[in-house]
């Protein structure tokens, strides 16, 4: 295991800092466009603002992910796919293999993100797969997101996407 210097741990915390900070600005930004009395825009994936957030919350849930022996890194469905599946959720997960184009792990990963926030589930969603404590340790080093606790305060502040239809 390799162990991490001062000044990466450093830069670590500021790369985690700068995620959560422009997670919560397109979060925000998609809230109030879908409030906006002027234009009401069809919040789907041709939007900029809804592709700016889909890209964020991507690096959110693979920030500090574990290598495996095998690949460089992993990507965040090799870790929802696992939490779903076997919980009252595994229906999303074969709608995804079912829809996705490729068998590319990023482009389900997108299409499981997609399908949350189409059924206004995602924060419920993210809520159970960090519930899971051993498989969080299992993907995740100590010092990503989605082992701290701003990992829950994220999924509550995503629960102000269920009043918008995408």
């Amino acid at each position: 295991m390799a162990t991490i210097t001062y000044s990466e741990s450093i830069n670590i915390e500021r790369e985690k800092a700068n995620l959560l900070c422009l997670i919560k600005l397109t979060l925000n930004t998609l809230i109030d466009q879908s409030f906006s009395a002027t234009s009401l825009p069809v919040l789907d994936d041709r939007n900029i603002d809804v592709i700016n957030f889909i890209v964020t919350l991507e690096r959110v849930l693979g920030f500090r992910m574990r290598a495996t022996w095998l690949s460089e890194r992993h990507y965040f469905w090799d870790f929802i796919r696992p939490a779903c599946i076997g919980s009252c959720r595994q229906s999303i997960i074969e709608r995804v293999e079912e829809i996705s184009n490729t068998g590319s792990l990023k482009e389900k990963g997108r299409a499981w993100i997609k399908l949350a926030l189409m059924e206004k589930q995602l924060s419920e969603l993210l809520k159970l797969v960090i519930s899971d404590c051993h498989l969080v340790q299992k993907f995740y080093h100590d010092d990503s997101i989605m082992m701290s606790s701003q990992a829950l305060i994220l999924c509550n502040q995503l629960a102000g996407l269920n009043t918008i239809d995408f």
